[in-house]
């Protein structure tokens, strides 16, 4: 209770740097958490400044004070669009919390993969650099594996979570879902930033990315209906409008092709077409051919 009453005072601190005006008196901030002395908290200017520190620390989020005006968010992360994501998942969580009887009308995603391992401990162990031992079920060989492991990130694609860690000098990504036990050793290791540049992900699409395959330009037409979906929930962050008809839309990514991608453009079929690259037009063609004859 106490890690989730942290996420109520969070969100509702940044929600409310987050509005239209640029700055936010301390006063409304501590008016903004109207509701926690139910939960035995007595929120003052020094709990408040507290919990700043602690969403830099967390989040990455740098909140100032101009004195006269009041706070303001002066500097959020590169990964800006992660952090709206989990701001997200906290808000439905805080208002579990906070709303009694709430949880009645939330309906989880029962493909939602249970991780059973301590999320919070993985986390520290990237952070304080130190090895893991965890067991792994793979499923292609129905078997579960023993790794010795380099934490380096959590990653989240299409609703799931991975960790990428370096296993025997191999860059590996591992879904949390399919761990099976988790221990912290005592042995850390020395973070090579080489292994996982900056821009590692911002040409793939999905969970991995393989820099032996070129960034290539894709180009594809969708439906009308197929589009107004893709603008709220872009395919890739380089997407763009070629030509627009009444009937259509062509648009562009420049991405690597990877075997999540093509899922991805495969579960669109009904309404996309691809245009160029040929080979990527004709592997489309291949494998939907291949569905056709199988559902014969």
């Amino acid at each position: 209770m106490a890690k989730l009453n942290q996420l109520t005072r969070y969100s509702r601190i940044i929600n409310k740097l987050s509005g239209l005006r640029h700055y936010v008196p301390a006063g409304e901030l501590i008016d903004a958490m109207g509701g926690l002395s139910d939960f035995g908290i007595d929120y003052t200017i020094r709990t408040l400044q507290r919990d700043i520190r602690s969403i830099e620390q967390v989040f990455g989020i740098e909140i100032r004070n101009r004195k006269g005006y009041g706070y303001y968010i002066a500097s959020v992360p590169d990964k800006t669009e992660m952090f709206a994501g989990l701001l997200s998942d906290y808000q439905i969580l805080t208002s579990l919390e906070e709303s009694r009887g709430l949880h009645e009308y939330i309906i989880p995603d029962h493909r939602t993969p249970v991780i059973s391992i301590p999320v919070n401990d993985l986390v520290t162990a990237i952070r304080d650099r130190r090895i893991i031992r965890f067991s792994y079920y793979l499923p292609l060989c129905n078997e579960v594996r023993q790794y010795d492991g380099q934490p380096y990130f959590i990653k989240q694609s299409q609703g799931k979570w991975y960790l990428l860690a370096v296993v025997k000098d191999n860059i590996r990504s591992f879904e949390l879902g399919r761990f099976r036990s988790f221990n912290v050793l005592e042995q850390t290791f020395e973070r090579n930033e080489d292994c996982f540049p900056k821009d590692q992900f911002s040409n793939s699409f999905g969970i991995w990315d393989d820099e032996n395959l070129p960034i290539e330009h894709i180009v594809f037409s969708v439906s009308q209906q197929e589009w107004r979906f893709m603008k709220t929930y872009p395919i890739h962050h380089t997407q763009a409008i070629i030509e627009e008809t009444p009937e259509f839309v062509t648009v562009s990514i420049d991405v690597r092709i990877t075997h999540d991608l093509m899922m991805d453009l495969l579960s669109r079929a009904h309404s996309l077409r691809i245009i160029e690259p040929a080979a990527l037009k004709e592997d489309y063609r291949r494998i939907l051919l291949t569905a056709i004859n199988n559902n014969q």
